[in-house]
């Protein structure tokens, strides 16, 4: 019985073994099945990523023109609208100067203007005329008059006697002190 037993036991083990290789080649099948099914689904997964690559290169290498050109669009319109810029600020400088100039002149008109209102004024018996605008048009009027009657005084013996007293006259406003 003892080598009876043993042949049984070595049969069993026998047996054991044998289930436990149909079930590693089994399980083994499902693993290649499984890795088969592991290699289809990364060459997809690849494909898609060549695919989605291939697209957004396109897609850049689309928008990298119309980028420059809008690009270069926006530095022509910049350049342009700086040089309007400019030129509208060198016509506003022109013109400032311009209106600066004409200010001048009338200001110069209006003092004009102030100096005969005052001497139409004193001309007429104004009496609140200041001292000092009477000597400033006095000696306006007799600097004029005494220059004149000096170039004109040989040709005459009343014009040389004005010249004299218009002289006179010139010497005691130069003197008067308002």
């Amino acid at each position: 019985m003892g080598l009876e037993m043993l042949v049984k036991n070595r049969q069993q083990l026998l047996e054991e073994t044998n289930e436990t290789i149909e079930n590693y080649e089994s399980d083994k099948g499902s693993l290649e099945e499984a890795l088969e099914n592991l290699k289809q689904q990364k060459q997809g997964l690849e494909a898609t990523v060549k695919e989605i690559t291939d697209f957004v290169r396109l897609q850049i290498e689309g928008i990298v023109p119309v980028a420059k050109n809008t690009m270069q669009q926006i530095a022509t319109d910049l350049k342009n609208g700086c040089a309007e810029a400019l030129s509208t600020v060198y016509q506003l400088k022109e013109e400032s100067i311009k209106v600066g100039q004409d200010m001048g002149q009338y200001k110069g008109i209006l003092a004009e203007s102030e100096w005969v209102k005052k001497l139409m004024a004193l001309v007429h018996g104004g009496d609140n005329i200041d001292a000092a605008d009477i000597r400033t048009i006095a000696l306006l009027v007799n600097r004029t008059i005494s220059a004149w009657l000096r170039q004109h005084g040989e040709t005459s013996a009343t014009i040389g006697l004005l010249a004299i007293y218009a002289q006179t006259f010139l010497i005691g406003l130069e003197k008067w002190q308002t």
